[in-house]
């Protein structure tokens, strides 16, 4: 039998395993048992940080997908405001295409 337990210890939590077999034989014929203790503390730990930490290249993935997205358009937006200014002398066109480059 094997059971996974969780157990606080000095206010700090703890994972165990813990392993049960039965000892059958001529020297124990009522039956025994033997337990074993495996504290997989350590390895939770650095399961949970792992899964954080792919969690965080999850959003910043995302985060970098948005960005790209949001940048195509604005970077066609200022190009085309960069070709109104060469390809006009109207004041007011220029002072447009300008407020759009600086945006």
């Amino acid at each position: 039998h094997r059971y996974k337990h969780r157990l606080d210890l000095g206010g700090r939590p703890h994972w165990l395993n813990l392993h049960k077999a039965a000892l059958a034989g001529p020297d124990h014929p009522e039956g025994r048992s033997i337990i074993l203790v495996e504290d997989q503390t350590e390895t939770r730990l650095l399961e949970d940080e792992l899964m954080h930490s792919e969690r965080l290249a999850s959003v910043g993935r995302l985060a970098a997908g948005v960005a790209h997205e949001i940048g195509n358009p604005v970077t066609g937006i200022s190009s085309l405001a960069q070709n109104l200014k060469l390809e006009t002398e109207d004041p007011d066109i220029l002072s447009t295409a300008d407020q759009i480059q600086q945006q």
